[in-house]
Order: C-alpha cells, then structure tokens, then sequence
C-alpha cells in the first residue's frame, strides 16, 4: 500500500513556497509604491525651499539695487548682480523640479543671470526730481481716546 505522507508534504512545501513568493512580490510591489510616495513629497519639499530661495533672492536683489540707486556705489551693484545670479539658479532648479527633470548645474558667478545683459540706468535715474506738489498743510492730531476697564483704547 502506497503512503499518501510524502505527497502530501510535497503538496504543502509547493503551498508555502507559492504563498512565499506572493508574499514577496507584493511586498516588493508595495516598497516600490512607498519610494515613488517619498520622491514626491521630497520634491515637493524641494520645489517648496527653491520657492523660499526665489522669494530671499529677489528681495535681495531688490534691496541691493534700491541702496545702488541711493549711493552709486559699484559694490551695491555687483551684490545687485549676485542676487540676481542666485535668483536665476533658484528658478531654473525650481523649473526643473516642476518640470520633474534633474536640477541643472549651478551658474558660476561671472556668468550673466538672464539671457540678455540688462540695460545700463540712465545717468541721472537716481536724482533727485523737482517737487512741484503744492505744500502739504501740517497733519491734525487724532481725536482723544478713552480707556476702557481693560486698558484698551476706544476712539471717542
């Protein structure tokens, strides 16, 4: 008479492995899920500090050229002119994170920002114009306040 044991035993080392490699291919499946998820939101990330980059880069250059304009200084200038090269490298990474391509190299400093040169200012830009305005008649002082039981002002 033929045991059934061995049968049976190769019928349930075929059951585990099957379910063994299910396991593993969804195991696999599902980290391959998780890292696309975390490169997104490291993107994201990403896009959101080059965002915070262009708004520090323009306002630097904004202020460094105001002060150029103020003291004709060619040292304001030139850190008008870094500003606007890190402005630059700040929107062609921010372009490339949306776009989903690889962040370019950064720009060296001597190399210009725009594709075009910016226009030199005209020589008397920053002089000072004529006021042709009528006189302004000296402000009035606010109405008196009272306090209240809190100490908070009210106007009257």
């Amino acid at each position: 008479m033929k045991d059934p044991t061995i049968k049976r035993v190769l019928a349930l080392f075929a059951l585990v492995t099957v379910v063994l490699v299910a396991v593993a291919v969804h195991a696999v499946r599902q980290l391959n899920r998780t890292v696309t998820a975390s490169d997104w939101v490291n993107r994201t990330h990403a896009l959101i500090n080059e965002l915070e980059g262009i708004a520090a880069a323009t306002q630097s250059a904004e202020g460094s050229l105001r002060v150029y304009a103020l003291t004709r200084d060619p040292r304001d200038l030139a850190a008008g002119r870094r500003s606007q090269v890190r402005l630059a490298d700040h929107l062609d990474v921010a372009g490339a994170l949306a776009r989903d391509q690889a962040p370019p190299p950064p720009r060296s400093p001597g190399s210009p920002p725009w594709p075009k040169p910016a226009a030199p200012l005209p020589a008397n830009w920053g002089a000072r114009r004529p006021n042709h305005s009528p006189p302004c008649s000296p402000p009035t002082p606010p109405a008196p306040r009272s306090r209240n039981s809190c100490g908070w002002s009210r106007g009257s």
